[in-house]
Parts: structure tokens; C-alpha cells; sequence
């Protein structure tokens, strides 16, 4: 009986679509929902991008100085919650 080989099939490249400053700070929270992309930061910023035309739709400062965003979640198709 012959030993057997396995090939290791090699990982596929991944290419970015676009990439841009996003953030002054960490990451922390992202949320997805059809065409957007939003993204809490330790900044205090929301990131709002459309993926479809692959651009940002702007940020959004919490007001008073608030704290880092930490949690994001879309409900239903007109409402972002954020925390």
C-alpha cells in the first residue's frame, strides 16, 4: 500500500473593492443591510458607506462628546441603532 498525498489547495487572494481612511480611531462595531455599511469607531464617529456605488455617504459625530461606539444594529430597513 502506497502512502497517500494530500495536496493543499492554496488560499484564494482576496482584492479589495476600495479602501479609505474610515477612522481617527479603533473599530469597535459594524453593521450590514442591503447596500450599506456602517461602522462605530472609538472616535465617537459613524462611518456610512454604500457598498453598491462603493463610497462613504459620510460620518456622523455623537453629539456632547458621547463615547466610543461599541454595538450597531439595523432594524428593520429604516433604523440604525447604535451603543
Amino acid at each position: 500500500h502506497a502512502p497517500s498525498s494530500v495536496a493543499a489547495a492554496a488560499p484564494a487572494a482576496a482584492t479589495p473593492l476600495f479602501a479609505f481612511k474610515a477612522h481617527d480611531g479603533c473599530i469597535r462595531a459594524a453593521a450590514a443591510a442591503a447596500d450599506h455599511l456602517v461602522t462605530g469607531s472609538t472616535d465617537n464617529t459613524l462611518g456610512v458607506y454604500n457598498l453598491r456605488k462603493r463610497r462613504a455617504h459620510g460620518s456622523l459625530l455623537q453629539e456632547g462628546g458621547g463615547g466610543a461606539v461599541s454595538a450597531l444594529s439595523f432594524y428593520g430597513g429604516t433604523h440604525l441603532l447604535s451603543g
